[in-house]
């Protein structure tokens, strides 16, 4: 049975490679969700790193890196799934070309299991630099069906395609977003949303990383592909999402403590 719950897409401004100040603002978000009652956190691409493909070898983390195990931690403390963007360590193969790191989202699950979605659909820049996933994710939160995205994947049809034949009922994406590109990738996810007739939920950054300026501005494309409230372009925080199954129930942004 699909029970109402709760969805916060995070926004925030990292600083470039820098972990700890990252896992740091993560953390404040995270607690911020937990105020409002979120059952699941979900940040943009990349997130406790910032968008930089040239160094994705250097700061890959591995399975039972420390900063993962303190959102798992957390993820148990909450009753929250937290799913947080990295880099991650191939460690499939010893060949050269497939062993660069994949960029994946640690999903932290409050059972205290850890589990890792990787990046299917790579842009053309970043295959200089990381492998491709090959698996797709269905999360399960309250009988309620959570497909993941990362960024690219959206843009690639038989991924939302996919999703739809796994029985989602919503179509979570993890990403970066420029302000040049914001009103082109909305326009893609809303036809998503129409598509395949579940809301599509974007988390984004603000500020600048790898070269880009993030236009924050999370937000729900119902099934409708109709617009939700949207978070703003300059501040960190959660936008707030209430849903039952596809039924987009409320949508408000809750900005954190520090001004980007």
């Amino acid at each position: 049975m699909k029970k109402n719950f709760r969805i916060a897409l995070a926004q925030l401004n990292v600083t470039k490679g820098n972990i700890r100040a990252n896992l740091q603002q993560h953390i404040e978000l995270i607690e911020l969700a937990a105020e409002q009652h979120a059952n699941v956190i979900v940040f943009p691409e990349l997130s406790l790193t910032g968008y930089e493909p040239e160094l994705l070898a250097e700061l890959a983390f591995t399975p039972t890196d420390e900063s993962v195990l303190a959102l798992s931690r957390l993820a148990t403390y909450h009753n929250m799934t937290i799913i947080c963007g990295l880099p991650l360590k191939n460690e499939s193969s010893a060949d050269d070309a497939q062993a660069k790191p994949y960029i994946a989202a640690a999903i932290c699950q409050p059972s205290r299991t850890v589990s890792f979605y990787k990046k299917q659909y790579l842009h053309e820049g970043e295959t200089a630099f990381c492998a491709p996933g090959h698996d797709n994710v269905m999360l399960s939160v309250k009988g309620n069906k959570l497909a993941l995205a990362i960024c690219a994947d959206f843009s690639e049809p038989q991924h939302a395609k996919d999703a739809q034949e796994n029985g989602a009922d919503i179509y979570l994406v993890s990403a970066l977003i420029s302000h040049n590109g914001y009103e082109g990738d909305g326009r893609l996810l809303a036809d998503i949303a129409r598509t395949h007739h579940f809301p599509v939920l974007l988390s984004n950054f603000v500020g600048e990383t790898g070269g880009w300026q993030a236009a924050g501005q999370n937000r729900v494309w119902d099934v409708n592909g109709d617009k939700s409230e949207k978070g703003c372009t300059i501040l960190n925080g959660i936008l707030l999402c209430s849903l039952t199954g596809s039924d987009l129930l409320s949508s408000q942004f809750h900005p954190g403590t520090t001004r980007q």
